[in-house]
């Protein structure tokens, strides 16, 4: 059964600084690649998320699960793959993917 989403709490996640990560794995469940952006949440109801990008200004849309964002724990959050440091976010989010592959 799909929880009934919970606009107040969506609302009071608006503002808030968040870590996003995601991982990209194959069908069998290896990882392929992870990514890591830092960001803002800029607005969040019942059929989207959207996230300010720090590093570029974009936007970037997020599924509009309340749910899924956790509060972060304190300190420096290192991005291995372009350096970018973020301290104390209030958020992180993480998102698997799964890659299709030809023969899916």
């Amino acid at each position: 059964m799909k929880s009934e989403f919970d606009a107040a709490k969506a609302k009071s996640l608006i503002g808030k600084s968040v870590v996003i990560g995601f991982s990209y794995i194959d069908k069998d469940d290896n990882l392929i690649d992870q990514e890591q952006l830092f960001g803002a949440i800029i607005n969040f109801n019942e059929r989207v998320c959207v996230v300010k990008i720090k590093s570029t200004g974009n936007e970037m849309t997020l599924p509009p699960v309340v749910e899924a964002f956790a509060e972060a724990a304190k300190g420096e959050y290192r991005n291995k793959k372009t350096g970018e440091v973020v301290t104390d976010p209030d958020l992180t989010v993480a998102w698997t993917i799964r890659i299709p592959t030809p023969d899916n």
